[in-house]
């Protein structure tokens, strides 16, 4: 939002007198001793209703009425003097003329005055109303913006408005932007909003989503000086005093890291490292509280992780552990299926067991219809043990084919695995037995035989 940096005299003039407040000759009257008491409470309450429908034309008759007999109301609330600027505010936004638009400007400002002379008690707020004003309506100097609510803040601390935190943000970025104040002012000034946020944050202030609305638009506002107005020395010093203090918050050493880092810091820095080192250690110390945790609600998870390591017989300890919970739980036979499928795997292919990963493959298969990857499993056992089975080279070829028959029956119930079961056929077939041996054996195709070793299966033969 552009402003034009003018302001006319009776606004110096309300300065002044905000100032100088025993300097005032307003009338603070109310309609509670009024002569015309009815009348001007009955033209308050039409008054209301048209404030409502926001038909201010004709709203001025009834407004002027009581403003000019009873300024203050009943004595209880400023509302006169709000709905009055509430009028003169639709007329300026709907006015071309200068002229006009100045005395809007002076009408406004002039109820302001005349509300924290009636109403001192109010005086926090009524000054963020006033700045809330100059920003978007009155069209002040930013100097004169920052220091109603310099004034605002004075009176009412951490418990400030959050009507204040744009105007404020950006007439600052502004004044900085435009060398008119210095870094350090407009990085006061931003953690002077940071210090009310986080107040109206820990008293869980009712209008806190206001506050975080407004104090997002400030951060973003800032976003474009921050890199000049916060430097390394700031944040070291910052944060210097509650690291010495032990600072033990992971999140707070977190924080610091990222903020020296980011505002020029090198990484070789020793105050950088001497944080940087406290914060790795304390999150690895919770995260590993909190991996343990985890791994003690999900042994399967800790199998996998263990198995990763290469620790095979503890990862198998943690699947059974894990099939022990869900069979006293939910019994979920997709979860039953993939433990007993890890443990074959990991019993055949780490540890060598071939029989007992068989008899887990098989088992992983009954928890789960239609599913070839167990007797693939199965296949590439009989496979890669095939050249231990037996003392002949014939005696190879027939374990081969054990290993093959597997291949075959895992596609034919599940299509998914069909492409890798084919090339694994592909790959075994040069071993297959051959014709001429089989003829000097007497064996002849389609005869089923026993696969020896551990194996101990009967297959039909086939010749390549």
């Amino acid at each position: 939002m552009q402003k034009h940096q003018f302001v006319s005299a009776l606004f110096l003039g309300a300065l002044f007198i905000l100032a100088n407040p025993t300097k005032i000759n307003a009338q603070c009257n109310t309609w509670n001793d009024h002569e015309e008491k009815d009348d001007i409470i009955g033209s308050y309450s039409v008054l209301q209703d048209f404030m409502d429908a926001e038909t201010y034309d004709t709203a001025l008759e009834y407004w002027q009425n009581v403003y000019t007999k009873a300024p203050a109301g009943s004595g209880e609330n400023a509302s006169v003097f709000q709905y009055g600027r509430q009028i003169y505010i639709a007329f300026l936004q709907n006015e071309t003329d200068a002229t006009k638009r100045q005395e809007y400007v002076d009408m406004i400002t002039k109820l302001h005055m005349e509300e924290m002379e009636c109403f001192p008690d109010n005086k926090g707020v009524a000054l963020a109303n006033l700045a809330f004003d100059m920003f978007y309506y009155l069209q002040v100097p930013y100097s004169k913006l920052i220091e109603t609510v310099e004034q605002s803040i004075d009176v009412l601390g951490t418990k400030a408005e959050y009507s204040i935190f744009i105007p404020y943000g950006y007439a600052a970025v502004y004044q900085y932007q435009n060398k008119f104040i210095d870094a350090e002012k407009a990085r006061n000034i931003y953690l002077q909003l940071e210090e009310i946020i986080d107040a109206r944050t820990a008293d869980k202030d009712p209008y806190l989503d206001y506050y975080n609305d407004a104090w997002a638009n400030v951060k973003a506002q800032f976003a474009s000086i921050e890199t000049e107005i916060f430097d390394c020395n700031y944040y070291q010093n910052k944060f210097r005093p509650d690291f010495e203090a032990g600072e033990e918050d992971v999140e707070v050493l977190k924080y610091m890291v990222v903020m020296m880092t980011k505002q020029g810091c090198a990484d070789d820095d020793a105050f950088v490292v001497q944080v940087r080192t406290k914060y790795e250690e304390l999150a690895a110390a919770i995260n590993a509280e909190k991996l343990q945790e985890f791994y003690a609600e999900n042994p399967a998870a800790h199998a996998a992780d263990l198995y990763k390591e290469g620790n095979y017989d503890e990862a198998i300890a943690k699947y059974e552990e894990a099939i022990a919970k869900e069979e006293a739980g939910e019994k979920n036979s997709d979860n039953l299926a993939q433990y007993y499928f890890a443990m074959a795997s990991i019993k055949g292919r780490k540890l060598k067991q071939y029989s007992s990963a068989r008899s887990l493959a098989l088992k992983a298969a009954g928890f789960k219809s239609g599913w070839g990857q167990p007797y693939m499993l199965i296949g590439d056992l009989y496979a890669s043990s095939s050249r231990n089975c037996g003392s002949s080279d014939w005696d190879h070829s027939v374990a081969v084919l054990a290993a093959i028959d597997k291949y075959q029956y895992a596609k034919s119930i599940d299509s998914e695995i069909a492409g890798e079961a084919n090339k694994k056929i592909a790959n075994y077939r040069d071993f297959m037995p051959d014709g001429e041996t089989g003829f000097m054996m007497g064996v002849k195709e389609g005869q089923k035989v026993k696969v020896n070793c551990w194996i101990g299966e009967k297959v039909k033969v086939r010749f390549n």
